[in-house]
């Protein structure tokens, strides 16, 4: 089976998240998602992130609303910044006749090349590439960008791409949100009902 590899930050887990699973699953191209939040995110800088077990149950919560969705702490057991090539060779451990892919949005693609370990991943687990209703990407990608990664490299990151419909949600709106006063159903916006329910329930944002 192929198995889609989605991690994050989650904090929260988002409608984003959730369109970009079922769109992968949709897509014929994995059988299943395992959504993996991360302990210290590489890119990320933010010193305000939520806790490992609010984050941890957010997602547990995000997967419920999909089939053949599940959640998995390999990163937050590992100490450390949360390295996808590490992360990666856990998985092969615990799924070893299995096919490993990672699932990321095309602005990740672009980037491919800053990612540690970036030729290995392509190997490890070539990258699923959600591109959304008209985006276009440079022309190049696939040949000659992202440009620190040799021809074959590209070709691996380019074959990977799989349509999703768009999302009328920005990341940065719903931590705009969060940082001030907010109701249920302003949140139902952003996040799935169980998860709206959670952040009420546990003002964790306040």
């Amino acid at each position: 089976m192929n198995i889609g590899i989605l991690g994050g930050t989650f904090d929260p887990p988002h409608n984003g998240h959730l369109n970009l699973a079922r769109a992968a699953l949709a897509s014929g191209k994995v059988g299943r998602v395992i959504f993996i939040p991360s302990n210290i995110p590489p890119h990320k800088s933010r010193a305000d992130i939520s806790s490992i077990e609010h984050r941890l149950r957010m997602t547990e919560l995000l997967a419920g609303n999909i089939d053949c969705a599940i959640v998995s702490d390999i990163e937050l057991r590992l100490s450390g910044v949360s390295y996808t090539r590490n992360t990666i060779e856990e998985l092969e451990k615990i799924y070893p006749n299995d096919h490993l892919r990672l699932v990321i949005g095309a602005d990740m693609a672009l980037i491919f090349d800053t990612w540690k370990f970036a030729p290995e991943l392509l190997q490890l687990a070539p990258p699923l590439i959600a591109a959304r209703p008209g985006y276009k990407f440079p022309e190049g990608f696939g040949k000659s960008l992202p440009a620190g990664l040799t021809v074959a490299e590209r070709k691996i990151l380019a074959d990977g791409i799989f349509p999703i419909n768009e999302t009328d949600l920005s990341s940065t709106q719903l931590r705009e949100l969060l940082s001030g006063d907010f109701s249920y159903q302003q949140l139902l916006a952003f996040v799935p009902k169980n998860i709206a329910e959670y952040i009420i329930d546990t003002k964790i944002y306040h």
